[in-house]
């Protein structure tokens, strides 16, 4: 097999771990590879073991309607390359109408195309914006299913998105599910000292943290606000560390001038520094908003994160993130509310080293979700289907 993977904007980690993991397996395996990147700053960590060569920017197409033009300079360069297959990411392609006509265009040259929406347009968008019309919904569905049928495999997270897609129109053949999580080279439990706790002095405290964007839907204003006021007086030298940035950052701001207790806004956490954070938490929080159905069908990879990390986690209960109640022993369940939430956490703190050694248990199962495990069978997928 010959396979080109596309990036017309930067490549960056952890944005693209899934194509340099595919990648090298593929390698490993004697097929050939190669990375069509654009010229743009940025793409300063490139791995250098995988062949590759520049491609224009769209900015770079100086004619009218690039928007358009650029799909069909992609294809003839992934043409004359003699690719066969191709990879595109969802985070490059935001815009539905030019991914169609270039998924056209793909079919035209006789390429096979791989999908990863990552998150998948319509759904996202539908949970997103709110004032999105009834009309311009269904005109975006109807667009992302042509996608859909054009492409020879669409890769999803969960099967609870995989069905939530086929609910919404798409065609079951063409969806496959390749559960990632997280890099166990990178998250894991290895006994270096923790910096982050060094650096802020919270090295004696027991920590209780969040990471993720701070925006309206992450159950920040519903769960992680009234948690925090409830919790500051009743757990010994409690200290919240929080990382991100956001809508609801100024939100935070206002919250640390209300607290008694300590609470850390580290800003935006570089993914060099998120196992530092991971490890620096005694418990991890993580809502998810169980209104919206999208967000009821992923689960988040920072999850994965913890788990790698023999961190403990307390998340509500979602379809998708139930799914690995069976699998996993260290995770808890709670309902969408700050009362449960106030439970756990205070269950997990009278029995901490309990709770610690049961979740080091299922550090070892957290790796069927590695990077590297799940890049072996979308591999074995593609020689399957597509060779």
């Amino acid at each position: 097999m010959r396979v080109g993977f596309l990036f017309h904007t930067p490549v960056k980690i952890p944005m693209n771990l899934r194509e340099y993991h595919i990648s090298t397996e593929l390698l490993r395996k004697g097929h050939n590879v190669l990375w069509f990147k654009s010229q743009k700053e940025g793409n300063h960590i490139f791995p250098q073991e995988i062949p590759a060569i520049n491609i224009k920017s769209m900015n770079e197409i100086k004619l009218k309607g690039s928007r358009f033009i650029y799909p069909l300079y992609l294809s003839y360069t992934l043409f004359i390359n003699r690719i066969k297959i191709v990879w595109l990411n969802g985070w490059n392609y935001r815009d539905p109408y030019p991914l169609l006509l270039f998924c056209f265009i793909l079919k035209i040259f006789g390429l096979k195309v791989i999908y990863d929406p990552i998150d998948p347009i319509y759904e996202y968008t539908s949970a997103m914006e709110h004032d999105l019309s009834a009309e311009k919904k269904a005109s975006l569905n109807r667009i992302m299913n042509r996608i859909y049928k054009l492409t020879d495999i669409t890769f999803l997270v969960t099967g609870e998105l995989k069905n939530l897609l086929i609910k919404n129109g798409a065609p079951p053949v063409k969806l496959h599910v390749a559960e990632w999580g997280t890099d166990p080279t990178r998250f894991n439990t290895s006994k270096e000292k923790n910096s982050l706790r060094k650096e802020y002095g919270i090295e004696d405290k027991f920590v209780i943290g969040w990471l993720g964007t701070m925006s309206p839907f992450k159950g920040i204003e519903e769960i992680i606000f009234p948690l925090f006021k409830s919790l500051e007086d009743k757990i010994e030298n409690i200290c919240f560390l929080v990382g991100g940035k956001g809508k609801l950052e100024e939100n935070f701001n206002s919250l640390k001038k209300e607290l008694k207790a300590p609470l850390i806004l580290t800003g935006e956490i570089p993914y060099s520094l998120a196992p530092a954070f991971t490890k620096a938490l005694d418990i991890y929080l993580i809502a998810v908003n169980p209104d919206l159905e999208f967000s009821t069908s992923v689960r988040p990879v920072k999850l994965f994160d913890a788990m790698s990390s023999g961190t403990p986690v307390i998340i509500n209960k979602t379809e998708a993130t139930l799914a690995l109640e069976k699998r996993f022993k260290c995770l808890r369940y709670v309902e969408f509310t700050p009362l449960a939430y106030f439970k756990s956490v205070m269950d997990l703190y009278k029995n901490y080293e309990y709770a610690k050694k049961k979740c080091l248990l299922d550090v070892e199962k957290a790796k069927m979700h590695s990077h590297q495990k799940v890049s072996k069978d979308v591999v074995d997928l593609f020689e399957a289907r597509l060779a």
